[in-house]
């Protein structure tokens, strides 16, 4: 069985962080992450992604 995407349920090609990511959202999270270094913020590539999951499921609503 495939990996999916944390995010979108598409087919997942990289894992960051223990987050199974398509290409599309796997640029998302580094974004993110690159953002949350910057601030001198703790990094959680999951709890991103799985904030990323939340926003687009109420986008759908």
């Amino acid at each position: 069985m495939p990996t999916t995407c944390l995010v979108c349920d598409q087919p997942a090609y990289t894992w960051i962080g223990g987050a199974p990511l398509c290409r599309v959202h796997q640029a998302f999270v580094l974004g993110a992450i690159e953002e949350l270094r910057a601030k001198g913020e703790p990094v959680n590539a999951t709890k991103v992604a799985l904030e990323l999951r939340k926003e687009a499921k109420g986008l759908k609503k």
